[in-house]
């Protein structure tokens, strides 16, 4: 995320400039000097690539000028012919130019690979220069600006992210995770929310298109007025936007080797990740893991029940432990027994992608790849972190371990015995005892310490055994609680849980309540959300919340609701995201799609037509539970 400030300082002439200067210091028959002057040549054959690109849009633009009827039309497309002449081979001079630079560098890095997470930083602070002189210039207004950012808008939305049907399960929604970031504090701490940042607001509002994803930035220095206008994007039921603290998100940051004087200037890739604009050589996701599986795997010894297979460690028969402590800790086995294979699958991969495909693209646009002459594949930015290892399935494990230690081993409700017996069978005939598990135990998402400290303890336990991983460039593994879709596919693949869910049904996603547990509405959420250690998860957090559309009605809601933002961030938290949409409207939606088609929701860190999802992601998304009342 994040490299037009690179665009905007040197052009992709400037960067080419650089690449060849350094490659001319290189002695071409020292064969130790080899990587590093093919990486040169790459950037520069890419720089090379951008210039001709533009100058293809430049032609065809003055082909239509020639053709056009309407004289405020040929004019436009004269402009426009004369912008993608400049940019981004030259540095823009005004703020439709810098617009044009930006999306030409999406495509360049989209040609690259087939990307997903490549997101734009902040375009509020980007942008406001550009947007200071040419309305002090007279060169345009607000109405024209603002037209500029929905076109832009427009323009992100036409991406769609190409991958296999089994890639589609865990991506539903043909998302290609292009956030764009904006809000936050200037360099001093101060409020950085300017008139861009309400236009970018606007810009959601007005497309309502599933991508670009808004992330908003917010702190204790946020201006009431921009939350409220935060809140009435979100009264209007696309699932935007994104919400994120920047207090937690410097703590993630620091913790992870960046700069004091770099944090301030924090945007969001992909769904939730924390990085530097055009600084951070960040892999968001190498590999996943489930952390329901550990239960699983606990009960019945390494066995997968529900793919008849042994994949986890023989932890011993549950029958026989003697205490709570005992099957706690034969989980904690599993789970690590689990992250260690999602490391080395990780690297793995990483290593593919070093050896096939060196993205001299992205490496030219982040800070540190040019000056030392190594790609970002290769660890040549600023800042390396990650890969990220992402997981779904937290509150599962929770709610069945609070299940576990409270009804078999504290108040021998049910024998560790009968429990296994019961979940052989699925539930089935079992009804009674099912209700018991979910109705008797504590369950996360209502703030009970009872079962939230089980699931920070689970959380910070995997956050340390990624770390104790380094991938190929030597950086630590990043652990986050970042589902996309993924609790639904990892659903299928577990078997019945002592929390009450019976085999095959999605889990809970990101950090969030499994669905219907949390009875006690969005402020006992975020009081067991800040229990947990954001800072730990260096890939981010994600917390969803649906909403009942009445719940934004007033003024006086609206206040509710940027208190519970502030709430959320006193408390420590990372991120929030809501939907505001009734079950009601869901169902028709499923009965007669032809008449939703413009029917948004908020996934994961993404929104999706709700009538493109499939049938198991939309009952995912109708389960959580709807709160009507703050």
């Amino acid at each position: 995320a994040g490299y037009s400030n690179i665009v905007f300082k040197k052009g992709f002439k400037g960067i080419k400039e650089d690449a060849a200067s350094r490659l001319a210091l290189l002695d071409p028959e020292d064969i130790s000097t080899f990587e590093k002057r093919k990486f040169y040549e790459s950037v520069m054959i890419m720089c090379d690539a951008a210039k001709l690109q533009s100058e293809r849009y430049a032609i065809e633009a003055r082909k239509e000028a020639v053709i056009a009827e309407d004289d405020n039309r040929k004019a436009e497309l004269l402009r426009i012919a004369d912008i993608c002449d400049r940019v981004p081979w030259e540095t823009p001079r005004n703020i439709q130019e810098a617009f044009q630079a930006i999306w030409f560098t999406q495509l360049l890095i989209w040609s690259e690979e087939n990307a997903t997470s490549y997101c734009v930083e902040r375009i509020d602070q980007l942008l406001y220069p550009f947007y200071e002189a040419d309305k002090a210039a007279g060169k345009l207004d607000d109405k024209s600006v603002q037209e500029l950012f929905d076109c832009f808008w427009l323009k992100m939305a036409e991406m769609i992210y190409t991958i296999s049907d089994a890639s589609a399960k865990f991506f539903s929604g043909y998302q290609p995770y292009h956030g764009i970031s904006c809000g936050g504090c200037k360099e001093d701490g101060s409020d950085a929310v300017n008139e861009l940042s309400f236009m970018a607001l606007k810009a959601t509002a007005d497309t309502q298109m599933h991508a670009p994803t808004l992330n908003v930035r917010i702190n204790k220095n946020t201006c009431d007025e921009f939350l409220i206008a935060v809140a009435d994007l979100v009264k209007l039921g696309t699932g935007q936007p994104a919400i994120f603290f920047d207090e937690t998100a410097f703590k993630i940051l620091e913790r992870n080797g960046v700069d004091k004087n770099d944090v301030w200037n924090w945007c969001v890739a992909g769904c939730v990740e924390p990085q530097i604009p055009g600084k951070t050589s960040l892999w968001d996701e190498g590999a996943r893991f489930n952390y329901a599986t550990a239960i699983e795997w606990t009960l019945y010894n390494g066995l997968s029940k529900i793919l008849g297979r042994e994949i986890g460690l023989k932890t011993g028969d549950p029958r026989e432990f003697k205490s709570y402590d005992e099957f706690e800790s034969a989980c904690m086995k599993q789970m690590e027994y689990m992250i260690k294979a999602a490391c080395q699958s990780a690297q793995v991969c990483e290593r593919a992608h070093k050896l096939r495909m060196p993205v001299p693209v992205r490496s030219a646009l982040c800070e540190g790849c040019v000056e030392s002459g190594v790609a970002a594949m290769s660890g040549g930015g600023k800042y390396n972190m990650g890969p990220g290892i992402e997981s779904t399935g937290l509150t599962d494990l929770a709610d069945s371990l609070a299940a576990v230690k409270k009804l078999v081993y504290e108040e021998n409700k049910i024998s560790m015995d009968k429990l296994i017996e019961i979940l052989d069978a699925d539930f089935e005939g079992y009804e009674d005892i099912r209700q018991m598990l979910i109705n008797r135990a504590p369950k996360y998402g209502n703030g009970e310490d009872y079962v939230d400290e089980i699931a920070a303890k689970f959380m910070e336990a995997s956050c340390d055994m990624c770390e104790s991983y380094n991938s190929i460039t030597g950086s630590k593994y990043m652990c986050g609680a970042v589902p996309s879709i993924s609790n639904v596919p990892c659903g299928e693949a577990t078997w019945a849980l002592p929390s009450g869910r019976k085999a095959g049904l999605p889990l809970s996603d990101g950090i969030s309540p499994y669905p219907g547990y949390d009875r006690e509405g969005p402020s006992a959420v975020i009081k067991s959300v800040g229990k947990l250690d954001h800072v730990k998860n260096g890939v981010g957090t994600l917390l969803n919340m649906k909403l009942s559309p009445n719940i934004l009605e007033s003024e006086n809601d609206k206040k509710n609701f940027v208190h519970l933002l502030r709430s959320e961030g006193d408390l420590g938290g990372y991120h929030i995201q809501f939907n505001v949409v009734s079950n009601e409207d869901l169902r028709k939606a499923q009965k007669n799609p032809e008449n939703y088609g413009d029917l948004l929701v908020r996934v994961a860190g993404y929104s999706a037509f709700f009538v493109e999802l499939a049938t198991n992601a939309q009952e995912a998304i109708i389960a959580r539970t709807e709160n009507s009342a703050w």
